[in-house]
């Protein structure tokens, strides 16, 4: 994992108004997609872009935009879409220690999905937000 892949797994996992919610608690937070047999809820992150800026010839900053979901199983949003709110307001212009990188320029959130999967019989419902990230360095 990328420093800030460990930065972001600590920030999710170490919410209790997001662990509260989730099946296994900070278990329950995964990097990419969650392990077979994952209890529901959970949370999964991933990286959606990463772009380092340069000035002068060294790295200035880096952008990059992650997807977080909340997902959740059977016939309702309501529970996913309580546990996206959470990571809203836990990662919204919140402070972020990433290893190797300078400080947090900005986490904010750039936009929001939310679907309906259904798998084998089983429906899953998806509520998350992308969040755009720069640090310095």
């Amino acid at each position: 994992m990328k420093a800030l892949d460990v930065a972001l797994h600590a920030k999710i996992s170490g919410t209790s108004s997001i662990t509260s919610l989730l099946a296994a608690g900070s278990a329950s937070v995964f990097y990419g997609e969650a392990e077979e047999n994952a209890l529901h809820p959970l949370v999964t992150y991933s990286e959606i872009s990463d772009i380092a800026s340069y000035t002068f010839g060294t790295r200035g900053w880096t952008d990059c935009i992650y997807q977080v979901q909340a997902i959740t199983e059977g016939p309702s949003f309501a529970l996913a879409k309580q546990i996206r709110d959470a990571i809203d307001a836990a990662l919204s212009d919140a402070s972020l220690t990433v290893s190797g990188y300078g400080e947090r320029l900005l986490l904010q959130r750039e936009g929001s999905n939310t679907f309906p999967e259904t798998f084998e019989g089983r429906r899953f419902n998806h509520a998350g937000h992308d969040f755009r990230i720069w640090v310095s360095g």
